[in-house]
Formats: C-alpha cells, sequence, structure tokens
C-alpha cells in the first residue's frame, strides 16, 4: 500500500484552488455521497483492486480519502501544513 501510496502521490496534479480547512471530520464510516456532500469532487482519484483513494488539496496541503469495497470509508489523512494544525488522532 506504501509503494501505490508514493506512486499515486507523485503523479497527482498540482493543488491549488480548493478549501476545505484545517481540520479533518471524522469520516470513519461514511459512503462516498457523504463524503462528496461535504468535500466536493476530488482532485484526483485512483483504484486499486477493490480499494480507491480520493484526493484533495489546498495550497499548502492534501486530504487523502480511502474507500474499501462498498465504498465506505476506512482511513482518511491531511499532509502538509494543514496536518500540522490538526488535533486529537
Amino acid at each position: 500500500m506504501r509503494k501505490i501510496l508514493f506512486v499515486f502521490l507523485f503523479l497527482l496534479p498540482s493543488c491549488s484552488g480548493v478549501y476545505l480547512g484545517k481540520s479533518l471530520p471524522d469520516l470513519r464510516g461514511k459512503d462516498s455521497d457523504d463524503v462528496m456532500a461535504v468535500f466536493g469532487k476530488p482532485v484526483a482519484e485512483r483504484r486499486e483492486g477493490n480499494f480507491k483513494m480520493w484526493a484533495y488539496c489546498q495550497s499548502d496541503c492534501s486530504t487523502l480519502i480511502f474507500f474499501d469495497v462498498d465504498n465506505i470509508v476506512q482511513y482518511a489523512e491531511q499532509r502538509g501544513h494543514c496536518a500540522e494544525d490538526m488535533t486529537g488522532d
């Protein structure tokens, strides 16, 4: 999975223009429609087997959301400066 994530991040287009705020809500157990309602359309999507990952970007960070075969969020994370501002998990 790390290899796939690295390759995906390397190929991720330049991030700009999408503002998601500085904190990541708890998305575990939400489906793709719930995520779309909160974040809108992802800037990139990657499928690997039964799993998929959506990416959202700001100028200073990115948000990655991982879904299982049933389109339920299993994991989400922020990388970059916004991740430094996060509290909790």
